[in-house]
């Protein structure tokens, strides 16, 4: 990545809605849309916004959680949108859901941490976040697993 700049394109590979995605030279990924008018041979954009978020505040989690001395051992986040149904139907809500292993994390931390990346550190939820609802949910899990 060439100082903030960031390139991609997406590149129309059959007859539908199939894409070839690239950015700089990392790997392709392959979007496409459900039938009838793609043949769902890839992730949908929707999809990929999703993952991205997910991915993000995790991302923003561990490394906050790195500042305050806390080895992460185990980090999930699950996200779920529910989508509108008239147009442009994109999410009119995200549910996140952490699903954490940290020994020595308690609840105030981890909302601490949840909150700063909400607020200012994660640059997905911040493109998102007054456009759609995000609901941010979380559960530590001990040592043994419970």
């Amino acid at each position: 990545m060439e100082g903030m700049k960031l390139k991609g394109s997406a590149e129309l590979i059959n007859k539908k809605a199939k894409f070839r995605c690239t950015v700089e030279e990392k790997q392709d990924i392959i979007t496409d849309y459900t039938p009838p008018l793609g043949d769902g041979e890839g992730h949908t954009s929707l999809e990929l916004l999703l993952l991205s978020l997910s991915s993000c505040f995790a991302s923003s989690v561990k490394f906050l959680l790195m500042r305050e001395k806390i080895k992460v051992d185990e980090l999930k986040v699950n996200a779920e949108g529910e989508r509108r149904e008239e147009h442009p139907t994109g999410f009119k809500n995200i549910s996140l859901f952490i699903i954490i292993k940290a020994e020595g994390l308690k609840s105030d931390i981890l909302e601490k941490v949840i909150r700063l990346s909400e607020e200012n550190i994660c640059p997905v939820y911040s493109m998102i976040k007054g456009n759609t609802l995000i609901d941010v949910k979380y559960s530590i899990v001990n040592a043994e697993g419970k």
